[in-house]
């Protein structure tokens, strides 16, 4: 809040943190534990909502790399093949 208020930024959002420790903003608030996340900004989570391979339920978004560590390496190579592909296009 002082940063918004000091003008400094226009507004502060959080989506993969969240992802990864639903209860973050809480537990910040309340001075639990350190201010870091457990959130690695692996993306896996983004591909787990895109392409979800293997889950029962399209559209759930879990922390990949938090429960699942097959799905986590499958991401990644997705992940990197995919902004591959991405960057040859635009180029």
């Amino acid at each position: 809040e002082e940063i918004v208020r000091r003008g400094k930024v226009d507004f502060i959002a959080l989506c993969r943190p969240l992802i990864s420790e639903p209860d973050l903003p809480n537990r910040w608030l309340e001075g639990r534990g350190s201010n870091a996340t457990d959130c690695i900004s692996c993306n896996s989570c983004i591909h787990a909502m895109i392409v979800h391979p293997g889950r029962p339920e399209p559209g759930v978004v879990t922390c990949v790399f938090k429960h699942d560590k097959p799905q986590h390496r499958m991401a990644q190579e997705w992940l990197a093949s995919w902004v591959e592909k991405n960057a040859v296009a635009r180029a």
